[in-house]
């Protein structure tokens, strides 16, 4: 099962470059493709592709509209999309799911949302 979480935060806050800076320094191997990072971690793998289309914003404000960071949400125009090939075996691995969570929250002071459970986490760093 594929899944993903993404990142949610203002374009300028971030950039491909910070993100792989950020994701090495969690320990990450990181290697940059087309329009996209790959990192890895003992055995994962995490495709994350940076998303700056318009619907992103649309996005965030669903995404916020309930919570307690509605109006930081209304200002996200970029997020990291981060793909999961096998979400179960992720979760068994919680450690590393968070750790490249918290690289790109802190790469970008950005807003993690899970998909899989709906939860919106505000970024660790200021």
């Amino acid at each position: 099962m594929i899944s993903k979480f993404l990142v949610f935060y203002q374009n300028e806050n971030s950039s491909s470059k910070k993100a792989k800076e950020f994701l090495e320094s969690y320990g990450f191997e990181v290697q940059e493709a087309k329009d996209k990072l790959v990192a890895k971690a003992t055995k994962f793998t995490f495709d994350i592709t940076i998303n700056k289309a318009p619907q992103v914003q649309v996005e965030a404000k669903e995404i916020g509209k309930n919570s307690p960071y509605k109006q930081e949400m209304n200002l996200c125009n970029a997020c990291f999309e981060v793909r999961i090939e096998n979400l179960d075996k992720a979760l068994d691995e919680i450690n590393t799911l968070m750790e490249i969570q918290g690289a790109l929250q802190d790469a970008s002071k950005g807003y993690l949302f899970l998909p899989w459970n709906d939860s919106l986490s505000e970024p660790y760093l200021d």
